[in-house]
Parts: structure tokens; C-alpha cells; sequence
């Protein structure tokens, strides 16, 4: 079998919050910016989830993760989705796109589904997080409470950050 890479990369873009607003309009834009500058070299993916929004009128090679009982996957399963993809194209690199109060737990989940699948596969961040405002990530009309303002993500991520790995395997698997 040829290790040669079917795909350079695959990109992964994590919604933030549910619906087609904002914050995962910005998501898209980033993972398409990303994309496009991988096609220049040996070509990209793009792995995300129902939440956001893909226009029609995009051609690239997208997977899109499906739902859990009408609830969005949680950041471990897409990592996990996004590396198993990377394996299949046999691609080296993934790339990252997340809001950026969701970047840190985005990356450590791919890290750590990389390391479960004993993959020789990098983690980088897609570059323009920075291009959006801290408060353009938080939307009312998001249907998921803590996607909503910047204190309820807080919250529920301190807990999701501070608690043993393990715990949280369990808890987002």
C-alpha cells in the first residue's frame, strides 16, 4: 500500500453554538480560508458539522459529521471523526478551526484523539481567530445556553477543562 498522502490535510472546523449564526459563519470562512491556501500544495478537507453552514455554491471536499439524536457532537467525537478521516486520505496534518474561547479544549481533543489512534499525524491552528472580535463569538441566538454569553461558557468550561481526562473521555464520548 502506498503511503503516499491522498490529501495534505484535512481541515477541522468546530461550530460554535447551534444554528446558522455569526459566530459559525466566521468558523466557515476561516476553515475555507485555510482550505484554500492547503489546495495551493497538496490539497485539504474539510471536516465539520451540521452546524455550520456550508454555501451551496462550495465545491471543496467536505465531510460533514452526523448529528447525536438531534444533538450536536461533542469536540472529542468530531476529533476523533477528524482523525479518523485524516487516516483514511492519509493526510499529515490536521488544521484547527475554532472560536477562540473553544481553541484550547478544540486543540487538546485533537491532540488527544491523534495520540488514541497512535497517529503520526500533526496539529496545527488555522490562521484568523484573531480576525474576529472576543464578543462576536457569543450569540443569543444560539440554541445552546452556554455558546450564548461569555459567562456561561466560562462556567461550563471551567469545569470541562478542570476535570481529570478520563472523566471528561467519559463524560463527551
Amino acid at each position: 500500500m502506498s503511503t503516499t498522502p491522498l490529501i495534505g490535510s484535512v481541515v477541522v472546523a468546530f461550530a460554535f453554538g447551534t444554528g446558522d449564526i455569526v459566530p459559525n459563519r466566521q468558523i466557515w470562512d476561516m476553515a475555507v480560508r485555510c482550505a484554500n491556501r492547503l489546495l495551493v500544495r497538496a490539497g485539504s478537507l474539510i471536516y465539520t458539522q451540521e452546524d455550520v453552514p456550508i454555501p451551496p455554491q462550495y465545491k471543496g471536499n467536505i465531510v460533514c459529521i452526523d448529528q447525536e439524536g438531534g444533538k450536536p457532537p461533542s469536540t472529542l467525537r468530531i476529533a476523533r471523526g477528524a482523525v479518523k478521516e485524516a487516516q483514511r486520505v492519509r493526510a499529515s496534518l490536521i488544521y484547527v478551526v475554532a472560536a477562540q474561547p473553544h481553541l484550547h479544549r478544540a486543540l487538546r481533543d485533537v491532540r488527544a484523539a491523534v495520540s488514541e489512534a497512535n497517529a503520526h499525524i500533526g496539529v496545527e491552528v488555522c490562521s484568523g481567530v484573531l480576525d474576529y472580535s472576543t464578543n462576536s463569538w457569543f450569540s443569543p441566538e444560539s440554541g445552546q445556553p452556554h455558546t450564548q454569553s461569555r459567562k456561561n461558557w466560562e462556567q461550563r468550561e471551567w469545569i470541562l477543562m478542570h476535570m481529570p481526562f478520563w472523566l471528561y473521555k467519559l463524560v463527551a464520548s
